[in-house]
């Protein structure tokens, strides 16, 4: 695919780039309702670009740019590579997108107003404004950072696994958390139980303003916020998770974390 004219695109089916191929006509819009895949290091320029679909990078071991402002809907899974967003505002509507391997922004807002953004990687590179869909940093665990400033009003999902294995988020800049909007999720996962007085830092950044209106944290575990960031704080005994409950000739078995 070389030199396409976009005035107004649907695609249904699949459009492939490869070889030498490429879409950088800067003009028009495209509609992708079926699977944009990108088997080189080339990529689009265009002036909107609406994913309700897959857009999948497969090949090249490059950056493949997507000059465009961009409305996400669907999936984006860079399987190989990076993918680069450009030209344009980016926008998060509805469905998932991964940051992992690796997807890039220059000189772009970001607007996560729907859907779930995910991973291990940067995402933004001005402003992010996160007032809708769900934030969940971490694969389920690690860092996601947010390059710029972050105004959160939607829910912000967290993984506790361990000490050294939880969901964080890092912010380059200054954060702001809707009192009246934001809700906090936080989840223990793979049974396990942390001690009085374990901490999490799950939010770092520059300064903090404002605070979650809602809170659906486990029992035994306070949120505090300090030091431009918000903590998570083991102040009591947390509940018991069952793992790997079974029937076998008549008997229930189950095993269970503890700590000290």
């Amino acid at each position: 695919m070389t030199g396409v004219q976009t005035c107004a695109l649907p695609i249904y089916g699949t459009i492939i780039e490869s070889g030498a191929g490429d879409n950088n006509d800067n003009s028009g819009q495209l509609f992708n309702n079926g699977t944009y895949q990108i088997k080189n290091d080339n990529g689009a320029g265009i002036n909107y670009f609406y994913n309700y679909g897959l857009l999948e990078k497969t090949g090249g071991s490059g950056t493949s740019v997507i000059s465009a402002t961009f409305n996400n809907s669907g999936a984006i899974q860079p399987a190989s590579g990076t993918l680069l967003f450009t030209g344009g505002f980016f926008y998060q509507n509805a469905g998932t997108l991964q940051i992992t391997p690796t997807i890039a922004f220059t000189n772009e807002y970001f607007y996560l107003e729907g859907g779930r953004v995910t991973g291990v990687g940067t995402v933004g590179d001005n402003y992010m404004f996160a007032d809708g869909g769900v934030l969940a940093p971490g694969n389920p665990f690690g860092t996601l950072n947010v390059s710029g400033g972050l105004n959160l009003g939607g829910a912000f999902n967290v993984v506790l696994g361990g000490p050294n294995q939880f969901s964080q988020l890092a912010v380059s800049g200054g954060v702001g958390v809707n009192y009246n909007a934001a809700t906090l999720n936080v989840t223990l996962t793979n049974g396990y139980v942390p001690a009085i007085g374990t901490q999490f830092q799950i939010i770092s950044s520059a300064s903090f303003g404002g605070g979650f209106a809602t809170l659906n944290v486990p029992a035994g575990i306070s949120v505090n916020y300090s030091n431009s960031g918000v903590y998570l704080i083991v102040t009591g005994s947390t509940r018991v998770q069952l793992q790997s409950p079974k029937i076998s000739g008549g008997n229930f078995a189950f095993s269970f974390a503890t700590t000290n």
